[in-house]
C-alpha cells in the first residue's frame, strides 16, 4: 500500500504565497509602513540630541556669565552667594529641563598666580 502525499506544487498555501510574491500591487504601502518606525525613531533621536545640545550651551553660557557676575562682588565678600543666585535665576529648580543642579561648589582663589 503506497501513501500518496499531495504535491508541493499544488499545495494551497504555497500557491497563495506564490501569488502574493508575484503580485506587486501595494508594495510601496508595505515598504512605507515597515519603515515608519525607524524613520520616526531617527527623527525623535535628532530632536532629543538637539535639545540636549541647546541645554548644554545654555548651561555653559550661564556658568560663564555667573562667573563674570561674581567677579564684581569679590571685594565685598559676597561673590559665592551672588554666583549661586545668578545660577538659580537662570536655572530655577523644578523646571522642565530634566536637569537637576546641586548647589554649586565654588571656591575663591584670591591672590594665587597662575
Amino acid at each position: 500500500m503506497s501513501v500518496r502525499f499531495p504535491s508541493l506544487r499544488t499545495h494551497p498555501l504555497l500557491t497563495k504565497f506564490r501569488l502574493l510574491i508575484q503580485n506587486t500591487n501595494g508594495n510601496v504601502m508595505v515598504m512605507v509602513a515597515s519603515l515608519m518606525l525607524p524613520i520616526f525613531s531617527l527623527a525623535g533621536g535628532g530632536i532629543d540630541i538637539g535639545q540636549a545640545y541647546m541645554l548644554r550651551e545654555k548651561l555653559q553660557e550661564t556658568i560663564d556669565s555667573a562667573t563674570l557676575h561674581g567677579v564684581k562682588f569679590l571685594s565685598q565678600g559676597t561673590a559665592l552667594t551672588e554666583v549661586q543666585r545668578f545660577i538659580d535665576l537662570n536655572f530655577p529648580p523644578n523646571v522642565s529641563t530634566g536637569l537637576t543642579l546641586s548647589p554649586a561648589s565654588i571656591t575663591e582663589d584670591l591672590g594665587k598666580k597662575y
